[in-house]
């Protein structure tokens, strides 16, 4: 299985956001704040010539410290039939390396509580006590410093 991640734009990310992120909602609902700034980074992860995954990286200030160069991991979902195959960690790492190349020292994240384990996989630790996005339910604030 061969993953092939390209940048790719906002809108384009909705195809995966929708089923994974705010099923059930309005397709509207997909849309991120910050996500048509030029600063921000689409990637979507394709197998074949279908999109399976995205993720983006957002210049967002960090909201519990205060850390020079951070940027905001927002969006990241694979759709439920490709999950387990290294989508998600291919993702990661690229935003990971595009992050590094524009001095970025620090990512941070709220990921849903159910995804913690996947980014402590990755080095990345949870900080605080878990808490509630309505209505999309219980997250935790993640985050990891680049070397």
């Amino acid at each position: 299985m061969k993953i092939r991640i390209a940048i790719i734009t906002a809108l384009e990310t909705h195809k995966v956001r929708h089923p994974v992120l705010r099923k059930g909602r309005p397709l509207a609902s997909c849309a991120m704040d910050g996500d048509n700034k030029k600063s921000t980074v689409h990637w979507g992860a394709y197998l074949e010539h279908t999109l399976v995954g995205v993720v983006s990286l957002l210049s967002t200030p960090e909201h519990l410290d205060t850390q020079p160069n951070c940027k905001q991991i927002r969006g990241m979902a694979v759709l439920k039939n490709y999950r387990n195959k290294g989508i998600g960690k291919a993702l990661i790492l690229c935003l990971e390396n595009h992050a590094q190349k524009t001095t970025t020292a620090y990512l941070w994240m709220n990921a849903r509580k159910r995804s913690i384990a996947f980014y402590e996989d990755l080095g990345y630790c949870k900080k605080g006590s878990f808490f509630e996005i309505e209505p999309i339910g219980t997250h935790g604030y993640l985050y990891k410093f680049l070397n």
